[in-house]
């Protein structure tokens, strides 16, 4: 039964019955569904051809199947774009966006350059416009970055400076937009930010 059948069921019921249905009957954590999937997923997390984060974890990958299926992402497709990281699920920033523009009520997107004097760019501004909703804007320059110590990390901040500050304003936009399609799911770039940077020792 899929969110629309279940829905209408609902809305069907007569005020004064006091049944509901359980979204666990739409879900892999279901009686139905759960023990096929918790046993493929034993079979599976020894495959080389599993995402190398999942081999041998047979329970982050039901747990990655679980999330994708939330979000209508088939098990193979999950795989390659959902990761568990720090015990969060997350999505690539493309992959996020290709969920969201798959919404019926997406309409568009506009990722705008900062520039400062110098015509050097310090920064991206992400619009994300919904059918009958306001636009959501987000901003996220260096000066953002250095504040949660990003550019001190080295690595692809320093090396795709740019694609990162593009990266994370388009995740603050989409999730503004879309919480009910990506519910609750991160973008990757920014969770794993967040394993380095938010429990870091401060001496």
């Amino acid at each position: 039964m899929s969110n629309t059948e279940i829905t209408l069921a609902v809305d069907g019921l007569p005020q004064h019955n006091h049944m509901k249905i359980s979204r666990l009957d739409d879900s892999l954590f279901s009686k139905e569904l759960a023990p096929h999937y918790m046993n493929l997923s034993k079979q599976l997390a020894s495959s080389e051809l599993v995402p190398k984060s999942f081999r041998g974890k047979p329970q982050d990958l039901f747990i990655c199947w679980a999330m994708g299926y939330q979000v209508g992402l088939s098990p193979e497709q999950s795989m390659q774009c959902i990761a568990v990281i720090n015990g969060t699920p997350a999505m690539w920033g493309d992959d996020m966006l290709a969920l969201c523009m798959a919404h019926k009520e997406f309409d568009d997107i506009i990722e705008e350059p900062i520039r400062d004097a110098a015509n050097s760019v310090i920064g991206y501004r992400c619009t994300v416009k919904r059918k009958g909703k306001a636009p959501k804007v987000n901003e996220f320059d260096l000066n953002m970055a250095k504040k949660a110590g990003l550019l001190a990390k080295g690595g692809v901040w320093t090396q795709y400076t740019e694609r990162m500050l593009k990266l994370r304003a388009r995740g603050f936009s989409l999730r503004d937009a879309f919480p009910d399609a990506l519910k609750g799911i991160k973008p990757r770039e920014e969770v794993e930010d967040y394993v380095d940077v938010e429990y870091k020792v401060v001496e």
